[in-house]
């Protein structure tokens, strides 16, 4: 620690170093004198606070404090005077002085010292983690916009992640259908993003400046289903003290999702056929037709042929709605847009809980990727967002990730799979090779694990692992790694 102390009364200079060495014994003191030393000492920098008179034979304090202010903004700067001056002090404060104090209370001086030294330590711990947080924040906008890149690239429709040519398939047709008023249903698995789907058809349509309005079927009571669909008139029936608007109406120019349409009873079936067919419909209580002219986008993940045939759902109804059809693949058919999905959350939650996490650990990649999502994306992204929560670098490693989908993962892979399932060997030479072969990928698996947790710090990992620091960079030289892509930004 250097002070530099701006003193020409000698004994004053000689009681202030004293004073200040019983409190920083390592400290090191340069004396100013003149003007000339002044002007050297300014050029020289490299101090860490600055004691100065006000009243000297060649200027006074506020012009040392606005030289030094001009050339070093962030340095603490204590006056220290015989005699008060509240003006003096006012406008010193002004300018940027850290404190100001009376020569004879050399113990108030001392204080003033220390606190100005941990403001100043304070401060430069908040720029810096400032600096940090826009690096984060810098790095976290080109990933997500190399990923939306990367989506754009291979294709692109709404606001949907997938690269993978299933994918790519559904999204095309979604895209062609999406400027007709033709009716769509799509099927899939709970989770893999129909109403996601389904908006961006009508967002990509001419009916976009109309309204989107999604209702799920199952999730109404039967009994209250009709009128939420079709509204109903004042007196309508017990408690409709007023006429409501139903959805359909909402809907009118825009689009209506009926979500888990295999949900609705069959005697709304008959009245939805009716829209459909002639375009038209009744509020509950009314005789009067409302003319219609909605657009009718339905999803279901159950098989509506069987139901036709089982007499659960109006087979006259199924062909009317299977116009246009689409099938939204599971997430375990389409793997190889797991990593793509994973960022992309990532990154859309990094706002939402506050925490920036700038990535995941190789293992962590492999077990998601081989992970069978019986929830499908909505369930990747809910373990996205857990695991940014309970992560406590800014990785996310297999510690962050829930037991039952590393439960599941082992299972499936078992101890094979976690040394990409090493034949079993049938001779004993090769057993050597096998053995060879599982030590460089534990070996690989340990490394990366190691310097993701230690982010990058070899020292660290070194004392981590209870190894010598040289084994362990001949073991990552070994293995051809970049200690750098484990390191945060900045």
């Amino acid at each position: 620690m250097r002070f530099l102390i701006i003193d020409d009364n000698p004994s004053d200079r000689e009681l202030i170093i004293r004073e200040l060495r019983r409190e920083f014994a390592d400290a090191e003191f340069r004396e100013i004198i003149r003007r000339t030393d002044f002007e050297e000492a300014l050029s020289e920098g490299g101090f860490d606070v600055v004691i100065t008179d006000y009243r000297l034979q060649w200027t006074d304090g506020l012009w040392v404090l606005q030289q030094l202010k001009e050339r070093y903004p962030q340095l603490p700067v204590v006056m220290a005077t015989d005699s008060g001056g509240e003006q003096i002090a006012v406008e010193g404060m002004k300018r940027g002085l850290s404190d100001y104090v009376l020569k004879r209370n050399l113990r108030r001086l001392t204080l003033a010292v220390s606190e100005s030294l941990e403001k100043a330590r304070l401060r430069s711990e908040h720029d810096e983690a400032i600096r940090r947080l826009r690096a984060a924040e810098e790095l976290l906008r080109r990933q997500n916009a190399e990923l939306k890149r990367a989506v754009r690239e291979r294709y692109s429709f709404g606001n949907i992640v997938g690269s993978s040519d299933v994918m790519v398939d559904v999204l095309k047709k979604a895209e062609q259908v999406a400027f007709t008023s033709s009716t769509v249903l799509i099927y899939g698995e709970t989770g893999t993003g129909k109403e996601l789907i389904a908006r961006a058809i009508h967002e990509s349509s001419p009916r976009s400046l109309r309204s989107f309005v999604p209702i799920n079927c199952g999730a109404i009571p039967r009994e209250l289903l009709e009128s939420e669909l079709f509204g109903h008139e004042k007196g309508a029936f017990t408690g409709a003290t007023a006429r409501r608007i139903g959805r359909f109406e909402e809907a009118n120019g825009g689009t209506l999702f009926l979500d888990e349409i295999s949900d609705m009873p069959l005697n709304l079936q008959v009245k939805l056929l009716r829209v459909l067919q002639e375009g038209t419909m009744q509020r509950l209580g009314s005789n009067m037709d409302v003319h219609l002219d909605v657009r009718i986008v339905v999803a279901t993940h159950e098989d509506l042929t069987q139901l036709a045939k089982a007499g659960k759902f109006r087979e006259d109804l199924y062909y009317r709605l299977k116009v246009f059809d689409l099938e939204v693949p599971p997430l375990r058919e389409r793997r190889e847009d797991i990593p793509l999905l994973i960022r992309h959350f990532m990154a859309n939650h990094s706002k939402k809980i506050g925490k920036l996490v700038m990535g995941i650990d190789d293992e962590v990649q492999d077990i998601l990727c081989s992970y069978s999502y019986p929830g499908n994306v909505r369930q990747l992204e809910h373990i996205i967002e857990r695991a940014m929560i309970l992560c406590e670098g800014d990785m996310i490693t297999v510690d962050s990730l829930p037991r039952e989908v590393l439960t599941a993962t082992s299972s499936d892979r078992g101890i094979e799979a976690r040394v990409e399932n090493v034949a079993i060997p049938k001779t004993n030479e090769e057993l050597k090779t096998a053995k060879a072969e599982a030590q460089q990928r534990v070996e690989l698996m340990f490394l990366r694990k190691l310097l993701s947790s230690t982010r990058g710090n070899v020292s660290e990992a070194a004392r981590k692992a209870e190894m010598n620091r040289y084994w362990l960079m001949e073991l990552i030289k070994k293995h051809a790694l970049d200690v750098n892509r484990f390191k945060s930004p900045g």
